[in-house]
């Protein structure tokens, strides 16, 4: 009777080891709502640069408020943040947006290239270098042309047209036939009389 009931003791207590605890469950069902959180705000944020480059600049901001709202801590949702109120001709804002963005992560070569044409559109060229090349300097960039083509651009503003065809011509080595550096570089050949 005694063996019995033992057993049946060690069947309860070894029955509650397979009960969930409380904070296990709760840390499980919080990095769930985390992930469910990113997962809302990059589908947001990837709408709102769709709407963006459709020029749908009222629903794309709303989409990226939506993003931040899901999660006020993902990246790429300023970076876009950034693009809108720049079209917007809303330069503090975008400016702010691209910051933060790249305080979040300070690798993103989207947001370090955006953030450089931004400073290059407003004769901030020398300050938009320093972007372009932190984007040029991620070796997971998907797109370094355009970085070399904005980087040129820049340099031709400021005068510096050997450096400008240096760009040009590391933008046609990443992308043979890009067209915006045989564009450019055309240009400054007629420009040269050749």
């Amino acid at each position: 009777m005694r063996n019995l009931a033992l057993i049946a003791l060690l069947t309860m207590v070894s029955g509650c080891a397979l009960l969930p605890q409380p904070a296990a469950q709760s840390a499980f069902n919080t990095a769930g709502e985390e992930q469910a959180a990113r997962t809302r705000a990059r589908v947001h944020t990837e709408l709102a640069g769709g709407y963006f480059e459709l020029g749908s600049l009222a629903v794309a901001l709303d989409e990226v408020k939506s993003a931040l709202r899901a999660d006020p801590e993902y990246g790429p949702a300023y970076n876009v943040a950034g693009l809108i109120h720049a079209a917007l001709k809303q330069d503090r804002i975008a400016q702010e947006n691209f910051e933060r963005s790249l305080r979040i992560n300070p690798l993103d070569p989207d947001a370090n290239h955006n953030y450089g044409q931004f400073l290059c559109d407003r004769k901030r060229e020398a300050e938009a270098m320093k972007y372009f090349y932190a984007a040029l300097n991620n070796p997971l960039y998907q797109n370094p042309d355009r970085s070399y083509v904005n980087a040129g651009l820049c340099s031709r503003r400021r005068g510096d047209v050997a450096a400008a065809e240096r760009y040009f011509m590391q933008a046609l080595k990443m992308r043979p036939g890009q067209p915006q550096a045989l564009y450019q570089l055309a240009d400054m050949a007629h420009a040269r009389g050749q």
